[in-house]
């Protein structure tokens, strides 16, 4: 087999950029003719009648620079050996190939009937029938060599391949995270209950079915977040003056005493809530009287 090749740099050739979509087509159908025939890259008149080829997209390539028009009516591609290799190349290697064939043919019989002959002796290694062809040029004419016409795809150096992205999966079941994992979160988030967050971490996760490509990352994040939302909800809450810090049941009952008509002023204070000018001065109790209101 043979193949007709185009070169990479083809598609911004002046050629190219100046031809029609209908002469490029006809070129490369010609092309693969020509290879596969052995023409040496000319287009007959009857190779032009069986390909359907119109004389207006001929004379096209021929002004475009790609083919060569000859007196005889025949076409031809311009400078088909420098890219294709000739039909005497095509039909050389094929006749070396076939004589390769044959004698490894007749190595293969010598080695099984050496064998037969021998039936006492070691085992003799079996050569193998077909041959094994070199694609690397050789100047020992005994040895059959392979000039491959297929054109050989080359990679970039330039060309960087990306990791393979890792699958995400469901959570499965008693999933934990290493124990070096375990010590740095302890150490990092102090405050938090590693064992009853990671109980809510695995029912939310097992409940929502959802998939995650890095679990132990999606754990750690899960456990700062609760740190977080832990050192907030106790910086939000004021500091009476005697030191304690109010709880959130304590921050309601301030917030159910602002809702009222004649509010305790102190109270209001206290939980460092604004106080109405509204508020009663004759109600309001001590510092001391104050905090016992609301820890009561």
């Amino acid at each position: 087999m043979t193949w007709f090749k185009v070169d990479d740099k083809f598609w911004s050739s002046p050629e190219r950029l100046g031809a029609s979509f209908a002469a490029i087509g006809v070129w490369a159908t010609a092309g693969s003719y020509c290879a596969d025939q052995l023409t040496d890259g000319v287009v007959s008149k009857n190779a032009q009648k069986m390909l359907r080829i119109r004389p207006k997209i001929a004379r096209e390539l021929v002004e475009i620079g790609l083919w060569h028009e000859h007196d005889n009516g025949d076409f031809s591609f311009k400078n088909w050996s420098k890219f294709n290799p000739s039909k005497a190349e095509v039909e050389t290697r094929r006749e070396r190939l076939r004589e390769a064939g044959r004698a490894g043919g007749r190595r293969s019989g010598q080695s099984r009937r050496e064998e037969v002959n021998e039936p006492n002796s070691e085992p003799i290694a079996k050569h193998d029938a077909s041959p094994r062809l070199s694609i690397v040029p050789s100047t020992n004419e005994a040895s059959p060599v392979e000039h491959p016409t297929r054109p050989v795809p080359t990679t970039s150096d330039e060309v960087v391949r990306e990791p393979r992205k890792k699958r995400a999966t469901a959570l499965p079941d008693g999933w934990m995270p290493g124990w070096t994992v375990i010590d740095a979160m302890r150490a990092e988030c102090p405050t938090v209950d590693l064992e009853a967050e990671h109980r809510k971490f695995a029912d939310y996760w097992l409940s929502k079915g959802e998939r995650r490509a890095d679990w132990t990352a999606a754990w750690r994040n899960w456990i700062r977040r609760a740190a977080e939302t832990r050192r907030s909800a106790t910086t939000d809450r004021p500091v009476m003056p005697n030191g304690h810090r109010l709880t959130p049941a304590e921050m309601k009952f301030a917030q159910a005493e602002a809702l009222k008509s004649n509010p305790n002023p102190e109270i209001l204070r206290a939980a460092g809530l604004p106080v109405p000018p509204s508020a009663n001065p004759q109600g309001a109790l001590s510092n001391s009287g104050s905090s016992s209101a609301i820890t009561a």
